[in-house]
């Protein structure tokens, strides 16, 4: 508790100056949180337009034990080592003994650089990355909440120091982060449930563009779980994700089709966002994403947005995860439906379709 009490006092400290006023549409838990935008990123950037003369002048400072020079010229030796005549895995290697040298001067860039160079050592990943979050590096305290939750640490997932560092990068502005704080507040996991806080995150990340906290405060606004229940506002949500997420499209084709009039829209406008739904699941199944195909399966066997097509829901069911009893279930109730001929037909599909995915 002791340890956690400093790191947060140690980034907090930092994260106070390093962040920019919030813009001025922000409102509400959003006013709170700043707009984040990784300086890594931005200095790949600018490695990247560096001419050979300015690497040169670089790599001179560099020499000198400069730490941002030799962050820098790590950076070119790992993304433009074909300048320096040397191989792919050499500038891999040199670029790691770089951000080496910056990193033990204390650079939180370097350091956050030279754990993820070693992340298959999880205990030097972890002591770099935790130097680099209490300097206010913000993807380093993502990097440490999902090192704990996927078990790096201590070989099992602990969720409770998962959302610890998750809420801090939260707090620095990263919007994956905000999402999952709010997943963990609304399962209760790691943390107590608590929906209003889950609402609130999910509308930092949803405010700025990420698809699954968008369909995510729109179920809470459906259901009226943490919000007053809102469907005009369920319906915002969704169809702000619809285009790249099929579960909101396909949120949002239902909400149409269930409240036509309170959302100033016909029943038939239902029909492109199911349109979406289906060409969006399709997406995903063919990425290996089983439950895309589970979907697909149960749209085609209900007519629920697509034609009814027992022959395609046979087809979707499956090439999903045919290990499932349920899914075995759902492939044996529709071939009831289905000749001899029309199932022989559908397992040839089915074999190319396993062949080319």
């Amino acid at each position: 508790m002791c340890m956690r009490i400093l790191v947060t006092v140690c980034i907090s400290a930092n994260l106070a100056i390093a962040q920019a006023p919030s813009g001025a549409g922000d409102t509400g838990a959003d006013a709170a949180v700043p707009h984040y935008v990784d300086p890594v990123g931005q200095l790949y950037g600018a490695v990247a337009r560096l001419c050979k003369q300015q690497i040169n002048a670089l790599r001179k400072n560099a020499e000198s034990s400069d730490p941002e020079s030799e962050l820098k010229y790590g950076m070119v030796c790992e993304t433009r080592p074909q300048l320096l005549g040397i191989s792919l895995n050499s500038g891999r290697l040199q670029a790691t003994d770089w951000y080496a040298k910056a990193a033990n001067q204390g650079n939180p860039f370097a350091e956050r650089l030279l754990a993820s160079s070693n992340i298959g050592n999880h205990a030097f990943a972890l002591e770099w990355y935790r130097r680099a979050a209490s300097q206010g590096d913000i993807e380093s305290a993502y990097s440490v909440g999902q090192m704990y939750l996927d078990g790096d640490v201590s070989g099992k997932p602990d969720p409770s120091e998962a959302v610890f560092w998750f809420l801090i990068a939260a707090k620095g502005g990263d919007i994956q982060a905000a999402f999952k704080v709010g997943s963990f507040y609304e399962c209760g996991c790691g943390t107590s449930k608590n929906d209003a806080e889950a609402a609130k995150w999910y509308r930092i990340a949803a405010s700025r563009g990420w698809n699954a906290a968008q369909l995510a405060l729109g179920n809470l606004y459906e259901s009226g779980r943490g919000v007053a229940k809102d469907i005009q506002e369920a319906a915002r949500w969704f169809g702000k994700a619809a285009d790249r997420n099929g579960d909101a499209a396909y949120k949002y084709g239902l909400l149409i089709e269930q409240y036509p009039t309170l959302l100033g829209k016909s029943a038939n406008e239902a029909r492109a966002p199911f349109r979406r739904t289906a060409l969006l699941f399709k997406r995903d199944a063919a990425s290996g994403d089983a439950s895309a195909c589970l979907k697909l399966g149960q749209m085609y066997e209900s007519g629920m947005g697509v034609g009814r097509n027992f022959q395609e829901a046979y087809f979707w069911y499956s090439v999903g995860d045919v290990d499932d009893p349920s899914v075995r279930n759902d492939i044996e109730r529709v071939r009831k439906h289905l000749s001899a001929k029309q199932v022989a037909n559908i397992e040839r599909r089915i074999t190319k379709w396993n062949n080319d995915n």
